[in-house]
């Protein structure tokens, strides 16, 4: 076992057997696998941060739509009325309303 590890510790470069180099791979090692901020994590959370934003971006143009929808029921009384039977239902006093489901 001995004369193995011999031979073995022979045929490592002279370059690989400076405690530098050594503590340098060893560092870069651990950096690039197993600290808590590996590459890996770091490309997973760039791709988390680029879907946060593209779902930032959608809620954003919904959040404008409806600024101008509120901004519209607010100051014209047709649109009013219209957005009242639409989606509550209401009526005026004496109409009937029918509803009719497709399937």
């Amino acid at each position: 076992m001995k004369t193995f590890l011999k031979n073995l510790y022979q045929k490592v470069p002279s370059s690989f057997k400076n405690i530098y180099v050594i503590t340098l791979l060893v560092f870069s090692v651990w950096m690039l696998f197993f600290d808590t901020h590996d590459q890996l994590t770091i490309h997973r959370l760039k791709q988390r941060k680029i879907e946060l934003n593209e779902k930032k971006a959608f809620y954003q143009k919904e959040i404008d739509q409806l600024e101008k929808d509120m901004e519209s029921l607010q100051t014209d009384p047709i649109q009013l009325e219209k957005f009242a039977r639409e989606k509550h239902l209401l009526r005026k006093a004496g109409e009937d309303v029918y509803i009719i489901k497709k399937k």
